[in-house]
């Protein structure tokens, strides 16, 4: 009892102490401000974004954000329903976990991608640890990651 209570504060400790390096961080990213990772972050950024045809110095209409938005979220979903739908036959699956199904696979697709993360089952007992990784906490990320996108133009920053 005493272990669990010692990890919760030292959790919130740790939460607590790294909060204002992040939040300057991020405010640095949001007001277009060089930050320390730049060097790293930059060359990497002009890559995806010759890949994908996307100038940084172009605006994007309301409309293109959406699309992509919308884009990158039906990418995102099919990989996951993928995953998911497919996690019988696909690595890290060592107590071979059949695949749920159709609908499960879709609810729970959905929910992780609108940042719900429902689940009406046991992780561990209905999805292998593929499933759990490369699917539901990558999205657990890139969903809270997709709100903080979306509310970047509307809220300036």
């Amino acid at each position: 009892m005493i272990q669990g209570w010692i990890q919760i504060a030292l959790t919130l400790l740790i939460v607590v102490a790294i909060t204002p390096f992040f939040g300057r961080y991020m405010a640095r990213v949001f007001q277009e401000q060089r930050t320390f990772l730049d060097p790293i972050l930059n060359p990497i950024e002009r890559v995806l974004y010759s890949l994908i045809g996307v100038s940084a110095k172009e605006d994007m209409t309301g409309w293109q954000y959406a699309r992509a938005i919308v884009y990158s979220n039906v990418v995102m979903g099919l990989l996951i329903f993928f995953i998911i739908i497919n996690q019988g036959w696909l690595p890290l699956n060592p107590t071979k976990i059949g695949a749920p199904t159709w609908d499960t696979a879709l609810h729970t697709t959905i929910s992780f991608i609108t940042n719900t993360n429902q689940q009406h089952y046991s992780g561990e007992t209905y999805m292998s640890y593929a499933s759990q990784m490369w699917g539901l906490g990558y999205h657990m990320f890139t969903s809270a990651a997709t709100g903080i996108v979306v509310r970047s133009p509307l809220f300036g920053g």
